[in-house]
């Protein structure tokens, strides 16, 4: 292969042409030309005398002219540090060579890059053995320095990935050397790496070459054709573990191994036959025919009581087998149910009839559950993966409940007639009972009312004999008495009425902290100095909705019955609470509704009442006072206020340390307390002439009345039902006023009067008097009860004819 050497002055004697040069120069142009594979230079001192074709691709064409440039112009980035030591050291007549030398140069387009030279240089000598220039030999291995570089990071990428991988690797070379191991390798085998890389396989692993993963590690390795095998191996420091390894042929004429230790897996899997062993015996044991589904439904495995039970072989499909065993009339109604569950997931259970091996039907029910697999956003409870059953022979249990349905009419007359006799001699205990206490009401109101009527009758038989005696002056003392034992009686009413819960009550709103603090001076007085009265009242707002007298009553009552309670003095609490009760704290059935009361608190600090006592002390007419000092109605009628007024009235006591008495009104915080209004003092005589139609079947109310009103200067017109009143409308005047009793005989009650009257005279006034006005009686009419003070009543006719407003009675 022809050069073209390009020649130069050789340092600053020029030169003639080649074929002219000292022999020494001669020979280093000889070797140049001789040697066309590499870069050949011929260096003078600092500069480029002589370099042959090859050079010229790695010089890049830095420059017009390479011969005659100092080398730091040509090579600037690398003559300080490398080209420069690397002359030096030449021209000193010390031969170099750089097998691997790595620099930065610029290359054409003027960006570093890095590159790889194999160079040697040679100092060229003349005769005298003076250093007259150096050869240099110089080839570019960039390239093969870069593949071998790629090259290594593909070795190391492909043992990172080895090593990674969860299995064991082991490459073996056609003699069955160890050439590498990956790191689970080393790990399986609890050696390092220096003791099995370079090691034969047999010696590694002894007794492998008679087991049988040496023969298939040497049918692979002749045949090359990958192979697997698992067996159980003895390690070599005694372990025994069962492998799962696969041989793969490799291009140079060895084998890979990959292979893995299963033996936690063997050991579950026998684990698992065991457990499966086991269940399948239990399950074969159990008296119920045991089966399993697939998702969808298909009958896939029946336990041996099947097959014992209908005389099926077990080649034959289990989703064929049961609708042929069923009953025919059970079929339809099966299969529907069955589908049901499986569109809904829901369980499945039905009764149906199976035929024997021997022909019979018998009656099971059939049980399955759905079992769901992993749940997902999609299915947060899973979707069912399996459905397991069982069917239960209850032929003896449908035998039974047919016997008795059989019996059922028999057995549902015999319980109807003995309820009848139940229920018949319920009501009459219930009838004794209520006889019993009504014995013991009437007995208590006897006793009573003949006191008062003793009173009543001694005062105005005294009174007689004093008037036939001429004794005036003492007439006024019987008639006193006698009107005294009539107002007890009245009371006694009010209370029975109360207790019933039919009095007639004055409800308007009422400050309870008011009628406490306004009441405190008389309690005081009451229950005497040798007791301590303490006032704890809420002071917030809201008002109750009652009749403030039958409220103060009831307050008074509750602090006499603790002064008795305390005969040697002690402590008398009373106060006013905000109370709100919850469904939870009303207890019984009649309770009012949950919401704020207002809670009227008497606490005494007396001998308490005991348990077997507090049960009671509700019921009328009981007391534990002596004979004469009660007549165990206070209670009761304080009881029957407080319910009648919408509340509930709660009783707590301990015997030796005192008794608590609260009684709870609803709470209105928007109600306004009104002023009653003054009393208007009755005239001696009516202002303007007015006609009161009076009606009343007694003559001992009706005649009384009339005179009063007479005195009065009233035209009093008298009936005693309402037939007669409405006889004296036709004939008589129209009326200013009608006065009627409710309660009235023949066919005709004092409402229906008045209905019929203001039909007759519209807008007709109307007052009513009653002792008791079992008649429901409409809002907002004037009622006064009996017995009332004739100028009361002379008082409220007035107000009325004279327009005033009037007081609505409820």
């Amino acid at each position: 292969m022809a050069c073209r050497i390009r020649a130069h002055n050789w340092g600053a004697t020029p030169l003639g042409p080649v074929e002219g040069w000292p022999g020494s120069l001669r020979t280093a142009v000889d070797m140049v030309l001789a040697m066309p594979g590499p870069a050949n230079i011929l260096w003078g001192p600092a500069q480029i005398q002589l370099y042959n074709d090859a050079y010229s691709p790695i010089a890049k064409d830095r420059h017009p002219t390479l011969l005659g440039r100092p080398a730091a112009e040509n090579w600037p980035e690398v003559h300080a540090e490398v080209l420069a030591p690397i002359m030096e050291a030449a021209f000193a007549s010390r031969a170099t060579r750089i097998p691997d030398l790595n620099v930065i140069l610029r290359g054409p387009d003027g960006q570093p890059e890095e590159r790889a030279f194999d160079t040697t240089w040679s100092p060229i000598r003349d005769a005298s053995g003076a250093v007259e220039g150096v050869l240099e030999l110089l080839a570019e291995v960039t390239d093969r320095r870069r593949a071998q570089a790629a090259l290594r990071e593909s070795e190391a990428r492909l043992r990172d990935v080895l090593n990674s991988v969860a299995e064991g690797f082991t490459l073996l070379g056609s003699d069955f050397t160890i050439r590498d191991v990956n790191k689970e390798a080393l790990r399986l085998n609890r050696r390092s790496r220096e003791e099995l890389v370079g090691q034969s396989h047999w010696a590694a692993f002894p007794g492998s070459e008679r087991a049988p993963i040496g023969a298939l590690l040497s049918r692979v390795m002749h045949e090359r054709m990958p192979g697997s095998l698992e067996h159980c191996y003895v390690w070599p420091d005694g372990r025994t573990s069962w492998l799962d390894a696969r041989v793969y042929p490799t291009p140079d004429g060895g084998v890979a191994i990959f292979w893995r230790d299963v033996t936690d897996s063997k050991r579950t899997e026998e684990a698992l036959r065991e457990s499966e062993a086991r269940l399948r015996a239990t399950v074969d044991a159990v008296p119920q025919i045991a089966w399993t589904a697939h998702a969808d439904g298909q009958y896939d495995y029946y336990n041996r009581r099947w097959y014992e039970y209908t005389g099926l072989s077990r080649e034959q499909p289990a989703a064929q087998g049961w609708t042929t065993i069923i009953h025919p009339d059970d079929l339809t109604p099966a299969q529907e149910r069955w589908g049901h569950s499986l569109r809904t997931g829901k369980d499945y259970e039905i009764e149906y009839r199976l035929r024997g091996m021997d022909g019979a039907y018998r009656w099971f029910i059939a049980r399955g559950v759905p079992v769901h697999d992993a749940p997902d956003e999609e299915h947060p409870r899973g979707q069912i993966a399996r459905w397991f059953g069982t069917c239960t022979d209850v032929e003896d249990m449908v035998r039974a409940r047919e016997v008795l349905a059989r019996g059922r009419e028999e057995l549902e007359a015999l319980v109807a007639t003995r309820t009848r006799e139940l229920m018949a001699a319920e009501e009459t205990l219930r009838q004794a009972q209520k006889m019993e206490a009504v014995g013991q009401l009437t007995g208590g109101i006897a006793h009573d009312f003949n006191n008062m009527l003793q009173g009543v009758g001694g005062g105005l038989d005294m009174a007689r004999r004093r008037l036939e005696a001429g004794r005036l002056d003492e007439v006024t003392r019987y008639l006193d008495a006698a009107r005294e034992a009539t107002s007890r009686a009245a009371g006694l009413t009010r209370r029975l009425l109360a207790f019933a819960r039919r009095q007639r009550l004055e409800t308007k709103p009422v400050d309870a902290d008011g009628l406490v603090a306004g009441m405190a001076d008389m309690i005081r007085r009451t229950v005497g100095p040798g007791i301590a009265v303490d006032l704890r009242l809420r002071n917030s707002a809201g008002n109750v909705l009652c009749d403030a007298s039958e409220l103060e009553n009831a307050l008074l009552n509750l602090c006499i019955n603790a002064r008795d309670a305390m005969p040697e003095g002690g402590r008398l609490a009373i106060g006013t609470e905000d109370v709100q009760l919850s469904a939870e704290d009303l207890r019984r059935g009649d309770d009012p509704a949950p919401g704020d009361y207002v809670a009227v608190v008497v606490e005494d600090t007396g001998a308490g009442i005991p348990p077997e006592i507090l049960d009671r002390i509700l019921e009328p007419f009981f007391t534990t006072k002596p004979q004469g000092q009660g007549t165990g109605l206070g209670l009761s009628q304080v009881y029957g206020f407080v319910r009648q007024s919408g509340g509930l009235m709660r009783i707590g006591s301990t015997v030796g340390q005192g008794t608590t008495v609260r009684l709870l009104l609803p709470l209105h915080r928007h109600l306004e307390t009104v002023e009653d209004p003054a009393a208007t003092p009755v005239p001696e005589r009516a202002g303007v002439a007015r006609t009161v139609l009076l009606i009343d079947d007694e003559d001992a109310v009706r005649r009384p009345v009339a005179d009063r009103l007479r005195e009065l200067g009233y035209t009093v017109l008298e009936a005693r039902d309402g037939p007669e009143a409405l006889g004296v409308l036709a004939s008589s005047t129209q009326p200013d006023l009608l006065v009627t009793d409710v309660g009235l005989p023949n066919g005709m009650n004092g409402r229906q009067v008045a209905e019929a009257a203001r039909e007759q005279f519209p807008g007709l006034p109307v007052l009513f008097i009653t002792g008791y006005a079992g008649t429901a009686l409409p809002p907002g009419i004037e009622v006064i009860g009996k017995p009332f003070e004739l100028d009361a009543l002379a008082r409220r006719v007035q107000t009325i004819l004279d327009g005033g407003t009037a007081k609505t009675r409820q």
